[in-house]
C-alpha cells in the first residue's frame, strides 16, 4: 500500500494573529484514509483520523485540538494522492504543505517595525534532533545573532523564532536558515497590523523570478523586496508588463549581504492601470518577495515558480471552493482550462512562449518539402495538451491536443485532479506510405 507524508507549519492561536485550518484534498477517484498528528510549541499533541471520499476534502483546525501559540501538522495519507493546504481565517492567505523537510531555506522582506512582527515557524518532522543556524541580511549588512546560532530542535517538535527579539525595529530583512543536521520544515510569518501572511520562501537563491499579478492602482503599495546573500554585488533589473503602456526597466544595485527594494506602486513612471506582470533578473543569485497592501499594512508573498505541470484545486471539484494554489489563475464560469506541456522538447525545435521556433537549417542541402514534413512532424510530437476540467459532477474531463493530431498518444500522459486513473490503450501505429524512388540529378549550368 502506497503512503504519502505531508507536513504543515505556520498557523498559530487567535491571540497570535495567524489562526486558520489545514485542508486535505483527495485527488483520486477512490477513498483515502489520512492519519493526522498535531503538535504545538508547548509540546501538546493530538491525533485525528480522516476518511476522505473520492475528490472530497476535510479540514483540521489545530487550535481546537491542542493548546499553544504555534502549531505543526504531520499527516500520512494511506494510498497517496492527497494534498494539503494551510489556509488562514477568512481565506486571506494560504501556503501548501510539503512532503519532506529541507536543509536550507531563504526568505525576504520581513519587518519588525512598530506595529509589525516577523517570525519563523520551524518544525522537525524527523525522528532525530536537528541543528540550525539563522543569518540575516538587511540595509545595515550581514547579521548572525547569537541567539539564533546552534539551535537544537528535538524530534517531532515545533518552535517559533521571533525575529524581533534579535533584530529590533528593522525593515526588509532577508533570512537564511541553514540546517546543519537533519531536515526541517520552515514557513515565514509576517504580521503587519491586522494583516497576517504566510511566506513559504524558497530552498535556494535565484537569478530570475516573476510575479504574474502586481497591483498598480492608486492608494496601494507594491514593492519587490530583494536580499543579496552572496559575496558580490548584484545588479537587479525589473521589467514591468502593463499593456498598452511601455514601462522602462527599473534597476537596483545591491551590495553583498544587504537588502533593497524596487517600488512598483506608487511610482510616477508606472501608470495606475490594474494588474501588471513583473519579471526580475539579477546578475547574482538573490532572494525576492512581493510586499503589497497599503501605507499602513503590507502582506508578503513568494514569487511564482512556473513548471510544465500543475495540479488545479479548482471549484469544479466538490468541497474545494475557496482553495487555490498561488500562481494558478482561475477561469471564468463553471469550466476551467489548464495548460500542460512537455519537458523533453527536441533540440531543433524549442518552445518560445505560445509559439514554436522553427528548426535550424541543416548544413546539407535538404529538399524544402522534406524539411517542411520533418518540421510538421516535430510540431505534432511536441504539441502541448489541454486538459479541460468540467463542472461539478463530471467524472471524465475531455482531453485533446492543441496542435495537429498529435501522431497518436502523447509522449507523457497528462494527469489532472479529476482525471481517471485507468490506463489508456495505445493508439494504432500509423501506416507508412512508400513512394517510388527516383534518383537525384544535379542541374547543369547554362540551361
Amino acid at each position: 500500500v502506497e503512503s504519502a507524508a505531508l507536513y504543515c507549519t505556520g498557523l498559530s492561536s487567535a491571540s497570535d494573529g495567524v489562526e486558520g485550518h489545514v485542508v486535505f484534498l483527495n485527488t483520486s477517484n477512490g477513498p483515502r484514509t489520512v492519519l493526522v498528528d498535531v503538535v504545538s510549541d508547548t509540546h501538546r499533541t493530538a491525533t485525528v483520523t480522516l476518511h476522505l471520499a473520492a475528490y472530497a476534502s476535510q479540514s483540521v483546525s489545530p487550535a481546537s485540538l491542542v493548546s499553544g501559540s504555534g502549531y505543526a501538522v504531520a499527516a500520512e495519507a494511506v494510498g497517496g494522492d492527497v494534498v494539503g493546504e494551510e489556509v488562514t481565517s477568512g481565506g486571506a492567505d494560504e501556503v501548501p504543505c510539503t512532503s519532506s523537510g529541507v536543509t536550507g531555506w531563504y526568505g525576504a522582506g520581513f519587518d519588525t517595525l512598530v506595529g509589525s512582527s516577523a517570525s519563523l515557524s520551524i518544525y522537525n518532522p524527523t525522528a532525530t534532533p536537528a541543528v540550525l543556524d539563522v543569518t540575516t541580511f538587511s540595509s545595515s549588512g550581514f547579521g548572525a545573532p547569537a541567539g539564533f546560532r546552534g539551535l537544537s530542535l528535538a524530534p517531532h517538535t515545533q518552535v517559533e523564532l521571533k525575529l524581533g527579539t534579535q533584530i529590533v525595529n528593522s525593515s526588509n530583512i532577508g533570512v537564511h536558515v541553514s540546517v546543519l543536521r537533519g531536515s526541517l520544515v520552515v514557513v515565514g510569518v509576517q504580521r503587519s497590523g491586522a494583516v497576517a501572511s504566510l511566506v513559504p520562501g524558497s530552498t535556494s537563491t535565484s537569478r530570475h523570478v516573476w510575479f504574474p499579478r502586481v497591483t498598480t492602482v492608486e492608494n496601494s503599495v507594491a514593492q519587490l523586496r530583494v536580499a543579496n546573500p552572496g559575496s558580490r554585488t548584484a545588479t537587479v533589473t525589473v521589467r514591468v508588463g502593463l499593456a498598452p503602456y511601455h514601462v522602462a526597466p527599473l534597476t537596483l544595485h545591491l551590495a553583498p549581504y544587504s537588502s533593497g527594494e524596487v517600488v512598483i506602486t506608487p511610482n510616477p513612471a508606472i501608470p495606475a492601470h490594474g494588474y501588471a506582470t513583473v519579471q526580475l533578473t539579477s546578475s547574482a543569485p538573490v532572494v525576492t518577495s512581493l510586499a503589497t497592501g497599503t501605507a499602513g499594512t503590507i502582506a508578503l508573498s513568494s514569487p511564482g515558480t512556473p513548471d510544465d505541470e500543475f495540479l488545479a484545486l479548482s471549484a469544479a471539484m466538490p468541497g474545494t471552493s475557496g482553495l487555490r494554489r498561488p500562481g494558478i489563475q482561475r477561469g471564468y464560469g463553471d469550466r476551467h482550462l489548464i495548460a500542460v506541456g512537455h519537458r523533453d522538447v527536441p533540440r531543433r525545435g524549442r518552445q518560445r512562449g505560445d509559439g514554436f521556433s522553427p528548426p535550424r537549417r541543416r548544413h546539407d542541402r535538404e529538399h524544402p518539402r522534406a524539411l517542411q514534413r520533418r518540421h510538421l512532424a516535430q510540431r505534432k510530437d511536441t504539441a502541448h495538451h489541454l486538459v479541460e476540467v468540467g463542472a461539478a459532477g463530471d467524472d471524465h474531463p475531455a482531453e485533446r491536443p492543441s496542435r495537429g493530431d498529435g501522431g497518436g498518444a502523447p509522449r507523457r500522459p497528462v494527469a489532472s485532479a479529476a482525471a481517471s486513473r485507468e490506463p489508456r490503450a495505445p493508439a494504432p501505429a500509423r501506416a507508412r506510405v512508400r513512394r517510388a524512388w527516383r534518383p537525384w540529378r544535379p542541374r547543369r549550368s547554362g540551361r
